[in-house]
């Protein structure tokens, strides 16, 4: 089906993920545990492919319109966002480790709504708001009741989950979308008065709130230093925004620095050297849990692999921007964002899946977009 078919130009750049891909190859035959990430290299390409295949086809099919990719995103987001939302009354089965913690112990929410996990539903939060926001306003072009309504919940539900990387990328997220609307073309600009206009009034406002109203600080300084009932706002440093990772970074800069060249394999810990699994299932899936993507890069593929890897990230944004993809720009720098906090970016059987979903959803949309405008 992919070899088959062209390549549509606002898809194609996400193909040059195979450079990094075929690189990795060799540290990983010499790296820690050869099997593991060579199985991981192929389950990656295999889900990554579907993912290639299904919006290739849609971006180029002639009977494909923007109003039935739209249709299925919106439905995907009321799954996440209404769903989660709903979720609210019942913390038995929607906040994460509740019979771990006494009553008024819990110093913030650990909310996971749809999904099994917090760190979950922070990031797939964020990437469904980024190209919501970003549809709306390159897209839809008008106040879609329907789309104003989940972008509202959004922050909110990030906020429940106190992923403070899921509520930073949401920002910057944002922000850079609309950096990319105000230096857009064809946008009229009595729309372009109007988004500018709401967004600077909810931006003083949240500021208002924040700094008039105790309680709305407090509550932002105990979001920003995680499980804190003390913190006040002078704590906050960057220290302490990246505390919870520091020990992360640190052993991925130590495993770096045995094998700074090339690295040390795909996707695999120190803790898998050597390990004979009984099941197939566990050497596909073993599980690794790293600090930032720039170091996790770095550990993995060395500086050769850093090399490649930042050559490919250069090109897909500026080949997006060129095209004036801008949902799809605006939604790979959130995923490069989001993975500053968690490294996900080849977890595509995990939350990384979702975030890619949001990548070629809005890759498509912006191909739909540019497509009709042309006729």
């Amino acid at each position: 089906q992919i070899a088959g078919r062209r390549k549509s130009q606002f898809i194609a750049p996400f193909l040059l993920i195979l450079l990094y891909l075929v690189y990795m190859i060799l540290p990983s035959a010499m790296g820690w545990n050869p099997t593991i990430s060579l199985l991981k290299i192929l389950l990656f390409v295999m889900v990554y492919f579907a993912y290639f295949g299904v919006c290739n086809r849609a971006a180029i099919h002639p009977q494909s319109s923007g109003a039935r990719i739209r249709s299925v995103f919106l439905s995907f987001a009321a799954y996440f966002v209404i769903g989660s939302v709903l979720l609210i009354p019942f913390p038995m089965i929607s906040i994460m480790g509740l019979d771990e913690f006494l009553p008024g112990e819990l110093p913030v929410s650990l909310f996971k709504g749809m999904t099994v996990h917090s760190q979950s539903l922070g990031p797939a939060i964020t990437s469904i708001a980024v190209v919501l926001y970003a549809d709306l306003i390159f897209s839809v072009r008008r106040p879609d009741k329907l789309y104003l309504a989940r972008l509202l919940l959004c922050p909110v539900l990030i906020y429940k989950t106190s992923s403070r990387t899921a509520m930073g990328a949401f920002l910057i997220g944002i922000a850079f979308t609309t950096l990319l609307f105000i230096k857009a073309r064809n946008i009229s600009g009595r729309w372009c008065s109007r988004v500018l206009g709401t967004l600077a009034g909810l931006t003083i406002l949240a500021v208002v709130m924040m700094f008039s109203i105790g309680s709305v600080r407090e509550r932002a300084v105990s979001f920003i230093i995680k499980f804190d009932r003390d913190a006040r706002a002078s704590d906050i440093s960057f220290e302490n925004l990246t505390s919870t990772r520091q020990d992360a970074m640190a052993e991925s800069m130590r495993n770096f620095w045995e094998s700074p060249a090339i690295g040390n394999g795909f996707q695999v810990m120190r803790f898998y050297k050597g390990m004979r699994a009984q099941r197939f299932s566990q050497l596909l899936s073993a599980p690794i849990e790293k600090g930032v993507w720039v170091t996790a890069i770095l550990e993995e593929g060395g500086v050769f692999g850093m090399i490649i890897f930042l050559g490919v990230v250069l090109y897909v944004l500026f080949r997006l921007y060129m095209l004036r993809a801008y949902i799809g720009c605006s939604m790979f720098l959130t995923m490069l964002v989001l993975n500053l906090g968690e490294f996900t970016i080849f977890s595509l059987t995990a939350v990384g899946g979702l975030i890619w979903f949001s990548v070629f959803v809005g890759a498509v949309l912006d191909c739909l977009r540019i497509r009709q405008e042309a006729q």
